[in-house]
This record gives structure tokens, C-alpha cells and sequence, in this order.
């Protein structure tokens, strides 16, 4: 509880305060402001220099950015305590997931993500490890439908002398549109289609001529 509030408090209910002047005298003051950009809390520099706290307050504010500089130094060693927090839970329990961390440790977590996210989004890389997943899965998907992609071609041109549509493909490969929305994901499969589509396009343009 601050001086300023219960002075204040004491006020309002109508009871006399009496201070005790402290003088700062110069000395003081020069040690102070020196603790002060070292980021000694103003207790601490005021139990050591033997005046009030509120009077070491007042030193702190009358000095242009000294308080903005204590904010930083303190917005870093809070920065610092959540990283360490945040890396310890991973060593100690082998967490991957935000999620998992989240149970575990949601205030180190979300103080990060506000204020700290680049290094969050480097060392608890979630949406790289889902999108490095996610490429697996295609390249997967692509080697095994590729013998059947390419056998579908060769019967839709022996049978209609045509090119199937992507509708048409994906129609013949499950509904699942993976060609009409995803087909550069499908890259053997697209470098196929492309060359038959580019082999038809060239034959087409010499028949015409």
C-alpha cells in the first residue's frame, strides 16, 4: 500500500496524518538514480539509503525516461523468466504441442504469444510442424495414386480421345477434390496432366495447320 493512498484514505475519512520530513540530500539522490537505472526496486533503494519510498519515488520520476528505462529493464526480465519457464516445461515433461504446453503453463504461454512471439512462433514452431505434416501427407497421397492417375489417363484418351476435366477426376478419385482444389499438391499427378494436356494442345494446333 502506497504512502500517497493511505494519506489519501486518511483524508477522506477525516483523520489528521502527520510526515516525517526526510531530506534527500544530494548524495542520496546521485545513489538513487544510480540503483535506479540498475533497476533496484525503490524499496530496496530506499531500506539501503535510509529515507521514505515515497521520496525515492520522486527521484526516480523527476529524472526525463528513467521510469520508461525501469519499464523496459523489467518488460526484459519478465521475457526472460517466461523463456526459461516455457523451455524448462519442455525439458521436463517433452512437450511438443502449444496445447499440452497450455494445461501446463497458460500465463508463461500467453504472456509470449502477446509480447514475445517471434521467439514463440521459433522455438514452439506449432503451425511448421503441422504445415511439414500436412506436405508429408501429400507427398504420400501423390506416390500412391500416381499408377492409378496414370492409367486413368491412358483410358480416357483410348476410350474419348479427350483429356478428363479435374471435375472428372475428381469424380473418378472419391469426391474428395483433391484435384480441383489442390492439384499442384499432387505434383507427379499435375506434371502428368500438364504434359498430356500440353502433348494434345501441340497435336491439335499441327492439325489444324
Amino acid at each position: 500500500m502506497s504512502h500517497g493512498y493511505v494519506k489519501q484514505l486518511a483524508n477522506r475519512i477525516g483523520v489528521k496524518t502527520t510526515e516525517r520530513k526526510q531530506i534527500v540530500t544530494a548524495d542520496i539522490e546521485r545513489q538513487a538514480i544510480k540503483m535506479a537505472i540498475e533497476n533496484v526496486s525503490c524499496k530496496d533503494i530506499a531500506a539501503k539509503l535510509g529515507v521514505s519510498e515515497p521520496s525515492i519515488t520522486g527521484v526516480v520520476q523527476s529524472v526525463d525516461g528513467l521510469s520508461l528505462w525501469r519499464q523496459y529493464l523489467r518488460m526484459y526480465e519478465k521475457r526472460d523468466a517466461v523463456r526459461a519457464t516455457l523451455i524448462e516445461e519442455r525439458k521436463r515433461r517433452g512437450l511438443l504441442k502449444r496445447s499440452e504446453l497450455k494445461e501446463h503453463q497458460g500465463n508463461a504461454l500467453n504472456w509470449a504469444y502477446q509480447y514475445d512471439k517471434t521467439w514463440l512462433d521459433a522455438t514452439f514452431p506449432i503451425q511448421g510442424n503441422h504445415a511439414n505434416y500436412s506436405a508429408k501427407i501429400w507427398e504420400k497421397r501423390d506416390t500412391s495414386l500416381f499408377p492409378k492417375f496414370k492409367g486413368f489417363l491412358k483410358q480416357q484418351l483410348e476410350t474419348t480421345n479427350k483429356l478428363p476435366s479435374k471435375y472428372a477426376l475428381d469424380k473418378a478419385f472419391g469426391n474428395h477434390r483433391w484435384f480441383t482444389c489442390n492439384f499442384t499438391k499432387l505434383s507427379r499427378c499435375k506434371r502428368m496432366y500438364d504434359m498430356v494436356k500440353f502433348k494434345i494442345t501441340q497435336s491439335n494446333e499441327g492439325k489444324s495447320e
